[in-house]
């Protein structure tokens, strides 16, 4: 398990080449003049499985239901049978 190392502000701003070699050992955090973690900095890889972890989930649209329903019909061989169309009167329209 990464064991966690701890610089204040200062000492990872003037010894900030050192920290980045040791990310590559472990996670680095960085604390503020209280000791509050104020940032952490990790190897690009665990920063990418964070994010990738983070993404919100793609909802399906309407339109991926209906390629699923119509993938679905075709693999039943199933038709949706539909009633012809029929023109009606137009109310706005015939007043013209």
């Amino acid at each position: 398990m990464n064991k966690l190392v701890t610089w204040s502000q200062i000492e990872a701003q003037q010894q900030f080449l050192e920290l980045l070699k040791a990310v590559h050992k472990n996670p680095q955090l960085i604390t503020d003049e209280q000791g509050k973690v104020i940032a952490a900095v990790v190897e690009i890889e665990t920063f990418q499985k964070f994010i990738d972890g983070n993404q919100p989930e793609k909802k399906p649209s309407l339109a991926d239901a209906f390629a699923t329903l119509h993938q679905i019909c075709a693999e039943e061989n199933y038709t949706l049978e539909t009633t012809p169309r029929i023109d009606r009167p137009h109310p706005f329209l015939s007043s013209y």
